[in-house]
């Protein structure tokens, strides 16, 4: 299955012209000082006013920060807001 998914992926990208980024398994990202948005997450690991632990494609991310918050939550992306103080990837072994 595997392969059939690769195939298409190379189609779609090679001949088609659709951009690598969608068929990716790393997170689109978009940060600014109060705000985070993180679009093709795997789902919420764990969450705190201070920390949040996301799953991702390609291992997990923590966010650090203080007055964190959820603003949007969806299976496709997800916006937290509040003072970001640190972003780290936790790639898989």
């Amino acid at each position: 299955m595997k392969k059939i998914h690769q195939a298409v992926k190379n189609f779609l990208t090679d001949s088609v012209g659709l951009p690598a980024e969608l068929f990716s398994d790393f997170p689109g990202i978009s940060i600014t000082k109060n705000r985070v948005m993180i679009e093709n997450h795997k789902g919420l690991l764990s969450f705190s006013t201070q920390e949040i632990c996301l799953l991702t494609g390609s291992g997990q991310m923590q966010i650090q920060g203080e007055h964190l918050v959820i603003q949007n939550y969806n299976d496709r992306e997800l916006v937290l807001i509040g003072n970001i103080v640190d972003v780290k990837f936790i790639e898989k072994a």
